[in-house]
């Protein structure tokens, strides 16, 4: 289902799709923000770092919210 996953931190965890694009699982399985991130990073302290398809990272919450932007 995934090409590749990563470590859990604040109950999410990230993970390649086979459509080469990021998204994060809950611990379930169950993908619950994204897929749609060309780069993604484990969460620390609720927030995580993506790069949106042809953006700059951006900083987002648990929730899939953008919280910082440059």
């Amino acid at each position: 289902q995934f090409a590749m996953g990563f470590n859990f931190h604040d109950g999410l965890a990230p993970v390649l799709t086979m459509m080469d694009d990021y998204g994060y699982i809950d611990p379930q399985g169950n993908i619950v923000i994204g897929p749609g991130y060309a780069e993604a990073w484990e969460f620390r302290n609720g927030v995580a770092g993506v790069v949106p398809e042809f953006g700059t990272i951006v900083l987002i919450d648990t929730s899939g919210r953008t919280v910082w932007e440059p």
